[in-house]
């Protein structure tokens, strides 16, 4: 039986990596025949910023291109012995202690081999939280008191700069921190239900994925608001139920609101993970111990924009901005700035309202659009993986190699589409697993996450947090065997 699942195995590894390459080639020809001539078409040329670095990436795309294609037949000339060592290597029992090794030593050197300045999002945070610290109030440029950007990370910004003063390495370096908990609270969830060859694959992938590797650089929410989703979730699925957990998952989940406001509506997820359970619990007093433990940390910001606005309490008022920039008449249903929206109203709530009712009007008068316009938002969610490093790269590219530069924009996009493709063909694995081990709560996360980007606005950063569910399908195609036992 091993040696018919060997063969089983090895074969899906050959037919994995032949299609692999023929995909490859057929995109390079694609690449030669149609793009190259016409790919700078694709850049806005009214962003001078844009236009300089994706000007560069473009222009040398055809050698990582070629180099992929030359790896990869390589790779096919040498497959029996690749094949068996890195089956070797999946079964290996301390691989992820040297993979969280290497992160750390990774991210540790990305940030100081790969000098760069914030722009844009990374810009506005950091400004929020200088003027945070110098007033103490949250307030805009033009010295409004404000909701419209979320609190919680210029507020998480504040308090690195009190305990370690105003810089940056110490907002780097917490960046590694939340990249080695967020792949810990993975495999701690998952241990249980892969077996060891499987969750090995799933902590390889992840730690090489380039987006996630680049991370630490990067002065933006996302991969912390990530660790904060899968903490919670590993915390509060954790058994024995245990009160101590639930607390914490509660408070990390409000603070996980206070960055992202999207998180909002999570709780309710967690509360019928609580009612479904067949375990012998408190389900009352456990829904309320973590309810409770939520709006102890939301409620303060609650109540101040409740009284600042005089209206119902809000998280933040970016909710009609993101709203009108994703169905407004002219919306291709990524960010664009193709709208009228008055950011300086101090009345940030009328604007808000102003902004959800111009949306709503334009589906209403367009249905047609309307109509398609979310597989365009799921569309621009996942046609890239690039973003850690167009964060990390963009406004300082005329400092590396072009070449260089290229190699690694292209290698994020190729690794973000392999694993998009791999876990789509994994989808029906991936489905049987959470039945048989009762995590079909991980499928509502991901829905939840989806529904958010339909509603609003599609971007590859909002798929950040459920990054790691496509990972899982995509090894479960990779390694279809049987999972563990719980």
């Amino acid at each position: 039986m091993k040696i018919k699942n060997a063969k089983t195995e090895g074969s899906r590894f050959n037919f994995l990596l032949y299609s692999i390459f023929i995909i490859t080639l057929c995109g390079f020809l694609a690449y030669k025949l149609f793009l190259e001539k016409n790919i700078f078409h694709f850049i806005d040329t009214s962003d001078k910023l844009d236009f300089e670095y994706y000007s560069m990436i473009f222009q040398y795309l055809v050698y990582p291109f070629t180099a992929i294609i030359l790896l990869l037949g390589v790779f096919l000339l040498f497959r029996q012995t690749l094949y068996s060592t890195f089956t070797r290597l999946l079964n290996y029992d301390k691989l992820i202690i040297w993979l969280i090794g290497f992160i750390f030593i990774f991210q540790f050197l990305v940030i100081f081999l790969i000098p760069n300045k914030p722009f844009s999002d990374s810009v506005y945070y950091l400004e929020l939280a200088n003027r945070l610290v110098d007033t103490g109030s949250y307030t805009t440029s033009n010295g409004n008191l404000t909701a419209f950007w979320p609190v919680g990370y210029p507020l998480y910004l504040t308090g690195i700069n009190h305990l370690f003063g105003n810089g940056l390495l110490a907002i780097k370096l917490f960046n590694i921190f939340f990249s080695m908990g967020l792949v810990l609270s993975m495999y701690w969830l998952l241990k249980p239900v892969l077996n060891k060859s499987q969750l090995n694959l799933f902590v390889f992938l992840f730690c090489l994925y380039p987006g996630f590797i680049l991370n630490s650089n990067v002065i933006m929410p996302e991969y912390i608001s990530a660790f904060v989703l899968w903490i919670c979730i590993y915390l509060f699925t954790k058994k024995p139920y245990n009160k101590i957990n639930l607390i914490l998952a509660g408070a990390l989940l409000g603070f996980g609101t206070l960055i992202r406001p999207t998180f909002l509506l999570l709780p309710m997820l967690f509360l019928i993970i609580i009612y479904f359970q067949k375990e012998r619990i408190r389900k009352s007093y456990h829904s309320l111990i973590f309810a409770l433990s939520f709006l102890v940390i939301i409620s303060p910001w609650l109540i101040r924009n409740c009284n600042l606005y005089n209206t119902f309490p809000v998280i933040a008022t970016n909710g009609g901005f993101n709203f009108l920039m994703g169905n407004h008449s002219n919306s291709s249903g990524k960010i664009n700035f193709d709208f009228e929206y008055n950011a300086n109203n101090p009345n940030e709530v009328a604007e808000e309202s102003k902004a959800y009712s111009s949306g709503f009007e334009s589906i209403l008068n367009e249905p047609l659009n309307a109509l398609f316009r979310p597989v365009k938002k799921i569309f621009f969610s996942y046609y890239r993986g690039d973003s850690s490093v167009t964060w990390v790269f963009k406004g300082e590219n005329y400092r590396y190699n072009p070449i260089l530069l290229s190699s690694v924009f292209f290698i994020s996009n190729y690794f973000h589409w392999i694993i998009i493709i791999l876990s789509l063909f994994g989808f029906k694995n991936l489905l049987v697993l959470f039945k048989e081990k009762k995590m079909m709560y991980l499928l509502g996360f991901l829905l939840y996450f989806l529904v958010i980007i339909v509603i609003f606005v599609g971007n590859e950063r909002y798929i950040i947090p459920i990054l790691p569910i496509h990972f899982i399908s995509a090894v479960l195609f990779i390694k279809n065997e049987k999972h563990n036992k719980k």
